[in-house]
């Protein structure tokens, strides 16, 4: 072995490797806490209404609202990096968690389960959400059971829309090819539009132009009438055509008349 250019690592190498590994697993596992214990924006304890991004980041439905209503006086420090990707309510998912019935804070258990394995929602298990629903559960579950219907509401899914919450590194890639895939087709990540379409636009206008019509040519009523009278307690819009003078006396009331100068006195 000698003379080959190489090194026997010393027993001291190795224990400082260990402990490196050791370290940086301990911090992966407290970043996974955090991750599904704060809002990656706010920094916040995570609470309902919860919504996730492209990306699968947990955040606090208000905390997201309070970014895109001021996004530059925005109190959150790291927000153009965290969340630069959500401009519009559109493009995060409210998610439907189920509650963990044996949620304890003292025994630090998750909040959350899976509805179908009951396995708790901490950094031990995978879990993911459709795009399409926000139901969320154990990536087992979805991977198991093979269907492309919600296991929750039925709805129908394909398998670019399941989402993993707080993916891995590896994971990344293909969640921001589908993003940019999205974006393309003008899709928001929630499977919604991101703007109306021109055919809904079209509509409303035809709609006003025609109300507009309806107003022109309405019926013209003679005013001091009952078809006029009715018309107007009924909210109709018409024409009012004024009466002469001899039609209004003939509908005249003694509080209307002065005395003399009518037939009733």
């Amino acid at each position: 072995m000698g003379n080959d250019g190489g090194s026997i690592p010393k027993r001291t190498d190795l224990v400082k490797l260990s402990a490196r590994e050791a370290y940086t697993k301990e911090l992966d596992a407290a970043t996974s806490t955090d991750s599904l214990t704060y809002c990656a924006l706010s920094k916040r304890p995570l609470s309902s209404p919860l919504v996730s991004c492209a990306l699968g980041r947990l955040y606090n439905k208000d905390a997201v609202l309070e970014y895109l209503i001021s996004p530059e006086t925005c109190s959150f420090g790291d927000a153009d990096i965290t969340i630069p990707h959500v401009k519009n309510i559109k493009d995060v998912v409210v998610l439907k968690l189920t509650e963990n019935s044996e949620w304890d804070e003292d025994k630090m258990n998750a909040k959350w389960t899976c509805p179908v394995t009951r396995r708790e929602m901490n950094v031990g298990g995978k879990f993911v959400y459709l795009a399409g629903c926000g139901d969320v559960f154990s990536k087992d579950a979805v991977d198991t059971i093979e269907s492309d219907e919600c296991l929750q509401c039925g709805s129908k899914f394909e398998k670019q829309d399941v989402i993993p919450i707080n993916p891995s590194k590896t994971d990344l890639p293909a969640l921001k090819a589908r993003m940019e895939k999205l974006e393309s087709k003008g899709i928001t990540h929630s499977l919604v539009p991101a703007k109306k379409s021109k055919k809904r636009k079209a509509d409303k206008q035809d709609q006003h132009v025609l109300t507009i019509k309806r107003i022109n040519t309405a019926p013209e009523v003679k005013s001091g009438t009952v078809a006029g009278d009715l018309a107007r307690r009924v909210g109709v819009d018409v024409k009012v055509k004024e009466q002469s003078d001899a039609i209004k006396s003939l509908y005249a009331t003694k509080k209307t008349i002065k005395a003399g100068n009518g037939f009733l006195n």
